[in-house]
């Protein structure tokens, strides 16, 4: 495969990695902005407001209730029954990865089509992604591998890739649905006021 790696500037490489990525989902008229803060035991999202954990050594998602000190566990967004029955309407998917690289937005990216014919829920998926180095030795690997017996198909990315565009378009019989995610940014390091993050590992779990 080519060298697609993006490189930061200012990345230490001593140290465990840890990165800021910014993304941008549009999606039914809303737009919706996401920052990850990504490290070697743990990724945080904030999204629309909320906090989210990932870790790995706590074996799960959870909400974070900060003025509370508490984390709360999330169950799955959708089941292994569920995931099944969306792949059942799917059917074969054809996943194209052509060689070469394409610039998109200053990443040089490759490309990841999916696609299917002549099925209940017809599918085109168009992903660009990029290489980042120190990736692959943070926990958004673990958190990919936790989320993929829940969905229908799982994006081939490598362990140090990152998304900087995908659309994807889905049709049915009386179904429409488009949605585009796009890259925002990507900085080496997690902010000041997220560098303690990991404390949030110790708070007590709440199952939900």
């Amino acid at each position: 495969m080519p060298d697609t790696t993006c490189r930061l500037e200012g990345t230490p490489e001593q140290t465990a990695p840890a990165f800021t990525i910014r993304s941008i989902l549009v999606a039914r008229g809303q737009r919706v902005e996401q920052v990850q803060y990504v490290a070697s035991s743990h990724v945080v999202t904030e999204v629309n407001g909320s906090t989210f954990l990932y870790a790995p050594g706590l074996g799960g998602r959870f909400t974070v209730q900060r003025e509370q000190r508490l984390l709360r566990r999330l169950p799955s967004a959708s089941g292994p029954s569920s995931a099944a029955h969306v792949r059942a309407l799917l059917g074969n998917l054809k996943i194209d990865e052509p060689p070469g690289e394409v610039p998109i937005a200053g990443h040089s990216c490759r490309l990841i089509r999916i696609l299917n014919r002549d099925a209940k829920l017809v599918l085109t998926i168009e992903t660009y992604c990029t290489r980042l180095k120190g990736l692959e030795r943070t926990a958004l690997r673990a958190e990919r591998a936790f989320d993929a017996p829940h969905q229908p198909f799982v994006l081939p990315l490598t362990d140090d890739e990152v998304v900087v565009r995908s659309v994807t378009r889905a049709l049915a019989a009386d179904f429409e649905q488009s949605q585009r995610l796009e890259l925002a940014g990507i900085r080496p390091g997690i902010p000041a006021e997220w560098q303690a993050s990991a404390g949030l590992l110790d708070y007590p779990v709440l199952n939900a």
